[in-house]
């Protein structure tokens, strides 16, 4: 399977209206996003796909 550039995720900020981003698909992307909460992340991201 072939991996994909960018992932769709929801980004949940607080006082903000939840959206869905588009996000590079590495490790890099991703904590750049999360701001230090990767585990927690993942989590989500791998609910979201089952």
């Amino acid at each position: 399977m072939k991996k994909e550039k960018t992932i769709r995720a929801l980004k949940i900020e607080p006082g903000k209206v939840p959206y869905e981003k588009e996000i590079n698909n590495d490790l890099k992307g991703i904590q750049s996003e999360v701001e230090g909460l990767l585990n927690v992340f993942i989590l989500i991201i791998i609910a979201l796909r089952w």
